[in-house]
């Protein structure tokens, strides 16, 4: 009987932290439809209202129409958040998402697919269209590429920082390889090849 216990003790935490994995490994990308924007719930999730509006010089634009790929905070400044689009470039707000903005240049249209803020600087964020990896030290006025994957097959899945080490970053590919850098992007070396798909 004790065995049986331990067998399912062992199943039961297999699957909780399996199930609780940051990298997944195999599968397809799974995408759902529904409203766009970026929505707030105050009461656990029972209701929901849009927070997509963003200030402009000729008025406030809504975001209703834009679609959220994904959002990141920053774990320094919980009202800092990230908003990674697929078509509409990347959207930042320092205000918990009251209000958000859109950074400029490389980042002002098209598929965001990564973004990680440096666990100590919150001005220097790392984002990825995919095909390239760029970085900036002063909080998105200006970009720089550090890493560029010039096979076509192969397309940037993510990005993050060591929390140990915070000149240390990753990054995932579609075709199972893990980089990482030591020098904040400087340059890169395969780390891990998974074999698969990674995200």
């Amino acid at each position: 009987m004790k065995k049986h216990y331990s067998f399912f003790g062992i199943l039961l935490a297999v699957l909780v932290f399996m199930g609780q994995g940051c990298i997944l490994l195999g599968g397809n990308n799974t995408n759902t439809s529904g409203p766009a924007g970026m929505f707030v719930s105050t009461d656990k999730g029972e209701n929901w209202q849009p927070i997509s509006s963003m200030p402009t010089t000729d008025g406030v634009k809504s975001l209703s129409g834009v679609s959220v790929f994904k959002l990141i905070e920053d774990i320094n400044d919980s009202k800092a958040l990230y908003w990674a689009s697929r078509q509409h470039g990347l959207y930042y707000s320092f205000d918990d998402g009251k209000s958000w903005r859109q950074a400029d240049s490389e980042f002002k249209a098209g598929f965001v697919r990564a973004i990680a803020v440096h666990p100590k600087d919150k001005c220097k964020i790392y984002a990825s269209n995919g095909r390239q990896v760029f970085k900036t030290d002063d909080c998105m006025r200006s970009w720089t590429e550090v890493f560029f994957e010039a096979r076509p097959s192969d397309s940037i899945t993510s990005l993050s920082f060591d929390p140990f080490s915070s000149s240390t970053i990753y990054l995932t590919e579609n075709n199972g390889d893990m980089l990482k850098s030591v020098d904040e992007g400087t340059s890169w070396a395969v780390a891990y090849r998974f074999g698969g798909y990674v995200r």
